[in-house]
């Protein structure tokens, strides 16, 4: 039995392997695509990103010959992760799905769909929210300082894109409460019965990930993820 258990394990692992491929595969092919052109769809995605992001009176400067040769080629890998990430969650709902009832397989959809509204709504709200009010609050301290503001093009692009993929997998809290109550890790009650644990995590998470100390951006991002918390301990709770 161990013999013959050993074929279908490493098929499994052969499976999962080629999903990853696959999801780099698109990655790639997508960052490529960003980097065609002069100037490149990269380029102008970090002039609109300055334009919107950067508080008035700040300057992105370069502090070495490469980071203006590096930084389209990161933004455009970070874009195609964005991009990309829900083909990945459809490989792996696309994977798991043979081993499910009918049932399960539209509980699954559901899940999938969810995911990627979920992931995009973070994102959104990171770029248009978050990420502005950060930057505008910790710049504020420059002016009574009496320094010269400004950001440099490395940094600029590693917050901008760290912010925005961490608030978008964060928003997947329901969906990660859900999948752990459905395979009976943990109960629908725990969610609710925890609550107080939950929130001090919560508030944790966001201040770690946030890099204001003042805390109002904290609290700006802990609201929604409490809000999804709560929405994730009814969801659990509830077939789907």
């Amino acid at each position: 039995m161990e013999h013959e258990s050993r074929p279908v394990l490493l098929q499994e692992l052969g499976e999962v392997r080629s999903i990853f491929l696959r999801f780099a595969l698109v990655l790639f092919a997508i960052g490529l695509f960003l980097l065609v052109g002069s100037p490149s769809l990269a380029t102008r995605m970090f002039v609109a990103m300055k334009t919107a992001l950067v508080p008035p009176g700040v300057s992105v400067i370069a502090l070495g010959p490469l980071s203006p040769f590096i930084a389209p080629i990161s933004i455009a890998f970070m874009v195609a992760f964005i991009v990309s990430f829900p083909y990945f969650l459809f490989s792996l709902a696309r994977y798991i799905a043979p081993a499910l009832y009918e049932k399960e397989r539209r509980s699954l959809s559901f899940l999938f769909f969810s995911s990627t509204a979920l992931f995009f709504l973070g994102c959104i709200f990171a770029y248009f929210i978050l990420i502005p009010y950060t930057l505008a609050t910790l710049y504020s301290f420059a002016g009574p300082l009496g320094v010269t503001p400004f950001f440099s093009l490395d940094a600029f692009i590693a917050t901008v894109f760290g912010l925005t993929v961490s608030t978008g997998i964060a928003f997947l809290v329901p969906i990660v409460m859900k999948v752990l109550s459905s395979v009976g890790l943990v109960t629908p009650t725990f969610w609710r019965a925890h609550w107080r644990a939950s929130i001090l995590v919560i508030i944790l998470f966001s201040a770690l990930i946030t890099p204001d100390g003042s805390g109002v951006t904290m609290v700006i991002l802990s609201v929604p993820l409490l809000l999804l918390y709560g929405a994730g301990a009814l969801f659990s709770s509830r077939k789907v």
